[in-house]
């Protein structure tokens, strides 16, 4: 199982010592495509390309057609960022937004059985659907929770691939009564990247900027971590 860290590693040697002209061109990136994707290359390879022209069900369906592809590991967040979450929530309530396979959730329902801790996805798996603190819904639509409904909302690693950011972040901020965390890559943008991103954060004042934020912002182990009290 190739670790965040690693692969941190990898894309800090493509995304910053590779030259622009080499890191947008079809043609060299186009090896690395079919090399690690082999016939789903031109999924990876169009997709930024086509993400904003197809409906909800076709965008959700490419993310199934390329999750045997994609490297599966237990959680995309990197040890010190993981660490950090759980050291920084507020309150006896937290819920975990596209929490993946609920990872943070069953961590955090470990480390802290004080506290409620949920989780919400798009693709819940068949063993979360059998439990009552897993819901299903998008970080696009929050509708079923009510304002202020939890006292801490994580949003880790989401936030680059949803197409409608800013609705996304307001829902974020809307069901959170005092702290809201978000982690998200600290990636330059180009053409071609190893993933289904579709906004990119080579800086953390990158991030402050496009959410207008007033929290505070740091790198933690390769990755943009932020912290907002509400």
């Amino acid at each position: 199982m190739i670790t965040r860290g690693v692969t941190s590693k990898i894309n800090f040697v493509f995304d910053q010592l590779l030259p622009p002209i080499l890191r947008d061109s079809k043609w060299f990136m186009g090896i690395w495509f079919a090399i690690v994707f082999k016939e789903k290359k031109n999924l990876f390879m169009n997709f930024k390309q086509n993400a904003f022209s197809v409906t909800d069900a076709e965008f959700a369906q490419i993310y199934l057609n390329t999750r045997d592809v994609i490297l599966k590991r237990d959680t995309d967040l990197n040890r010190q960022c993981a660490d950090a979450i759980s050291a920084n929530l507020l309150g006896d309530s937290v819920i975990d937004i596209g929490c993946g396979n609920g990872y943070m959730v069953e961590r955090l329902r470990s480390e802290h059985p004080d506290k409620y801790v949920c989780g919400s996805d798009i693709a819940l798996t068949d063993s979360q659907k059998e439990k009552d603190y897993y819901f299903n819904a998008s970080a696009q639509d929050l509708s079923r929770f009510e304002d202020g409904s939890f006292q801490t909302v994580i949003c880790s690693h989401v936030l680059e691939h949803v197409k409608d950011f800013n609705t996304a972040f307001s829902e974020i901020r809307r069901i959170a009564s005092r702290r809201v965390i978000v982690v998200v890559p600290c990636q330059r943008e180009y053409r071609y990247t190893f993933d289904l991103h579709l906004r990119f954060f080579p800086y953390p004042k990158s991030f402050l900027n496009y959410i207008q934020g007033k929290g505070m912002c740091k790198i933690i182990g390769g990755d943009i971590f932020y912290i907002e009290e509400v």
